[in-house]
């Protein structure tokens, strides 16, 4: 499980790291409904898939890592992978690294709090 925000949404906590979000729907700021969507706090859930691993000739020191994410490992898969993305240039690689992490999300969610 992991989560995410926008950080653009400071108004509704989408800078502070945290998973809060806010009642908040749409922002009639800019001459518009903007979607605001509580901050924008999308809740992902990975499931287990398979065990494959990367090629040992693979470069960036990925070589015999897990492409997929195992059942538990407290995130150390995903980290590995999200570093080696962001540790390469931006591009095939980079993609590679990123979509063999998303291709394990099984659910993805962007709850609000109720209001009132």
């Amino acid at each position: 499980m992991a989560f995410g925000e926008d950080s653009w949404e400071k108004k509704d906590n989408g800078a502070d790291m945290m998973w809060n979000p806010t009642a908040t729907r749409f922002s009639n700021t800019g001459g518009g409904n903007n979607p605001i969507f509580g901050g924008k706090h999308y809740i992902y859930i990975f499931g287990h898939n398979a065990d494959q691993t990367f090629p040992l000739t693979q470069p960036d020191g990925m070589g015999g890592e897990l492409k997929d994410i195992p059942r538990y490992d407290e995130g150390k898969a995903m980290n590995k992978l999200l570093t080696a993305a962001a540790a390469t240039y931006p591009g095939s690689a980079s993609d590679n690294y990123r979509r063999e992490m998303f291709i394990d999300a099984m659910w993805v969610n962007m709850p609000l709090l109720a209001t009132g």
